[in-house]
């Protein structure tokens, strides 16, 4: 294989990789817009936000599933050309290095990412709790969403805890 041609298929690849990480932070910060909660919020924002929170639930998981896949993918490909590679040049192997590097800061990326997302979502869990615990102090009774909504922030997945293990699989 020639070696420029495998480098442009590799920059070609980082620059498909980039790509979905772009869409994916940009997803991430369209429900974070989407999931702002005021400082003075009303009664019924909170309620609409925990509804929001448990209508992202799933599509959360679906995209921390989707990056452990994507990844997965790019990991197998590269194992194949390495494999292919191994046989035919050092400098051909350096540039596989290369993308074993981008790779792993990609994995890095994403990582860092969502861990920034889970925390906002921690924080708006910790307003949303002293908000309804607020309520309840004052004698109004919190609805079934309210309370679904705070047993969503005690989730395994909220933390971020899970995301780290898989990756590090």
């Amino acid at each position: 294989m020639d070696l420029t041609q495998l480098r442009n298929q590799i920059k070609d690849s980082e620059s498909r990789w980039n790509m979905k990480y772009l869409a994916f932070d940009k997803r991430l910060r369209e429900i974070e817009q989407e999931l702002l909660l005021t400082p003075y919020a009303r009664l019924s924002d909170v309620i609409r936000w925990c509804e929001k929170l448990i209508y992202y639930e799933q599509k959360l998981e679906l995209m921390r599933q989707s990056t452990l896949t994507l990844s997965q993918e790019g990991w197998e490909k590269l194992e194949k050309k390495v494999l292919e590679s191994y046989a035919e040049d050092q400098r051909a192997l350096s540039i596989l290095s290369e993308y074993v590097c981008f790779l792993v800061n990609l994995e890095d990326k994403y990582d860092q990412r969502f861990y920034v997302f889970l925390n906002f979502l921690d924080n708006c869990m910790r307003y949303v709790r002293s908000y309804s615990e607020d309520l309840e102090k004052n004698g109004l009774s919190i609805t079934e969403t309210i309370s679904k909504a705070k047993q969503l922030g005690a989730m395994h997945w909220i933390n971020g805890k899970s995301y780290q293990m898989k990756l590090e699989v």
